[in-house]
């Protein structure tokens, strides 16, 4: 089963980053870590563990196909932008080209 999850805010209760996984609780725990280069996301997160807190993991979204979930993954990133929550998600070019090709985004969707 592959899982689409946010990591939200729990002040205010907005979405952070959004995401997929096959092992909810091992992408938390590396989440929670801040080793994946994502600077963005990791000084948000350091800035909840300053104060005791740390980001609530949602699943939104499941399926048992791997494409069908990088299709959710993009369907949420672009729900969530547009209600203007502080996404820190991050695109590689090689990624965004690929998602561009197969029509999953629409070109200039992302900053890279």
């Amino acid at each position: 089963m592959y899982y689409v999850y946010t990591l939200v805010d729990p002040c205010d209760q907005r979405a952070y980053y959004v995401g997929t996984t096959k092992n909810p609780g091992r992408r938390f725990t590396e989440h929670l870590r801040c080793r994946d280069g994502n600077t963005a996301k990791a000084t948000w997160i350091q800035r909840l563990q300053r104060f005791g807190w740390e980001p609530l993991f949602r699943i939104i979204d499941q399926t048992d196909h791997p494409e069908l979930a990088k299709q959710f993954e993009d369907y949420w990133i672009t729900v969530y932008r547009q209600a203007h929550h502080p996404l820190t998600n991050q695109m590689t070019l090689d990624l965004y080209r690929r998602r561009v090709a197969r029509g999953a985004i629409m070109e200039g969707q992302y900053e890279l």
